[in-house]
């Protein structure tokens, strides 16, 4: 009598805990299907800061709309070191590993990525001019497996600062490696640009196996022209080569014009350019619209939504440039 009665209690018991081992299956079985979700970043290099800030950006963004490493999604950070072997290294490891998304910062790793795989989607971030480099077919369609947010600020509103800080500039050099696709893009883009506040270009250009002679290029240009622009131009802005050119041309009091802030910090007098962190953040909801069933060829390329104006105000002093203040109340950082 005794056994059947607890036979019995413990039937009841089993039926009541029931529904509560299916919750906690149910609950276990979408947290592991969250748990599929992979998202591989293939990052250029820690150096300059700005892929790390793009990366941070990205990061928090995906958490903001509900993405959160641990939780439901695992971001496997690559960083290729400025290698192109290395990155395309990465890619083939991620198209391999069949990872849900790449997000991709920086144009080598955005064409590597594209070389490795035609189906995984791909977000890319940091890309200075994406259809001149051939990742997108035009801002409204990749055409391709690919989507995202780039760096390009138009030359027309860089142009627009240059001319309240230096209103009386009318010859305007303009200095780019003719090796880079963006480079040239953005160096035709701002000929075009001059010649429409009144300004006169002054173009020069080399290839990426002379780049010994451009400190002398950047002098004789000096002697020219009231102002030089370096426009997107990842060999040029590299420390070094940079260091050398601005030495070359404050001997003559010309400011170097660029379109990143850590150009400015070594010394360039401004640049009107984007918030790395920002447009990581902004790529996220793309990535998400992709992870939710959206091809990315039918997800439009943006350019940051929020512009920032540099100042090195160190710089002005040294070449005896006098800035308006007002000019300088549009800055969201001054360097002293």
């Amino acid at each position: 009598m005794g056994s059947k009665r607890l036979l019995t209690v413990a039937r009841v018991g089993l039926v009541l805990l029931l529904p509560f081992l299916s919750l906690d299956l149910r609950i276990a079985q979408a947290d592991s299907s969250q748990r599929r979700i992979e998202i591989g970043i293939l990052q250029w290099t820690e150096s300059p800061a700005v892929f790390t800030w793009n990366r941070e950006g990205f990061i928090e963004g995906m958490k903001g709309l509900g993405y959160e490493e641990g939780r439901n999604v695992r971001f496997d950070i690559k960083i290729a070191e400025g290698d192109r072997e290395k990155a395309k290294e990465i890619a083939r490891t991620f198209v391999k590993r069949r990872v849900d998304l790449i997000c991709a910062l920086g144009t080598i790793p955005s064409l590597v990525a594209l070389e490795a795989t035609r189906e995984i989607p791909i977000v890319y971030s940091n890309v200075g001019e994406p259809k001149a480099t051939g990742i997108i077919d035009s801002w409204g369609s990749s055409g391709r497996n690919i989507t995202g947010v780039s760096m390009k600020i138009p030359v027309e509103k860089q142009l627009e600062m240059v001319q309240r800080a230096l209103p009386k500039a009318k010859k305007l050099g303009i200095l780019y490696c003719s090796s880079t696709p963006q480079a040239m893009a953005t160096a035709e883009e701002a000929r075009g640009s001059a010649k429409r506040f009144g300004i006169r270009p002054y173009p020069i250009s080399l290839p990426s196996d002379h780049l010994s002679q451009f400190p002398l290029i950047a002098q004789n240009l000096a002697k020219q022209v009231e102002a030089i622009y370096i426009p997107t131009d990842p060999i040029l802005t590299a420390k070094k080569n940079l260091l050398k050119i601005m030495e070359a041309a404050f001997k003559f009091r010309v400011p170097i014009i660029v379109v990143s802030d850590d150009a400015v910090e070594l010394g360039a007098l401004m640049a009107l350019h984007c918030d790395f962190r920002e447009i990581g953040r902004q790529a996220a909801p793309m990535a998400v619209k992709i992870l939710k069933g959206m091809r990315p060829t039918d997800i439009p390329s943006q350019m940051p939504l929020s512009h920032r104006l540099t100042v090195n105000l160190r710089t002005a002093k040294q070449l005896g440039i006098r800035l308006d203040p007002h000019f300088l109340s549009l800055a969201h950082r001054v360097i002293e």
